[in-house]
């Protein structure tokens, strides 16, 4: 099993606990559901970064507000606060589960995966982007099957 260590950081302009969104992702990445990698949280020597971030700063760093984003080239998440707190209604998803399913496809793209297309009356991949709607795709928060067999060949 691969593993990846991960700092989790909070831009310094919101005001949410650090302790708080580092247990956040710690449960969500740990858990056997997301993605089979060994996730290991090192704040000093790290593969990949995930910062909780304002949409007006996601704007500057990605090009688009309203959404979270990663970069692949420098191995960075930025999740939008502002959909960590609200969600979004589209994804049809309970807070909780929404802020699974953020992770889970934006931590996708480092991984290497592009956006995926639900079918109608399925789980939707993760890798949908379930914040703009489900397609007639039923809400899902973590990597299908499918999506953790094309990881494991990718590996």
């Amino acid at each position: 099993m691969k593993t990846l260590r991960y700092k989790i950081s909070i831009e310094s302009d919101i005001k949410r606990s650090l302790k708080n969104f580092k247990k956040d992702i710690h449960n969500i990445l740990s858990n056997p559901k997301s993605w089979k990698v060994n996730f290991v949280q090192n704040d000093t020597n790290f593969d990949l970064e995930i910062t909780l971030a304002s949409a007006k700063n996601i704007k500057t760093y990605c090009g688009f507000s309203g959404l979270s984003c990663a970069d692949p080239t420098n191995n960075k998440v930025w999740i939008n606060n502002s959909r960590w707190t609200n969600g979004a209604k589209p994804s049809k998803l309970s807070l909780k589960n929404y802020r699974i399913y953020l992770i889970n496809h934006e931590v996708g793209h480092l991984l290497g995966f592009g956006h995926a297309v639900p079918k109608k009356n399925r789980r939707v991949p993760v890798m949908n982007q379930h914040t703009l709607g489900l397609k007639g795709g039923n809400p899902w928060m973590w990597p299908l099957p499918s999506e953790q067999k094309k990881l494991k060949q990718m590996l």
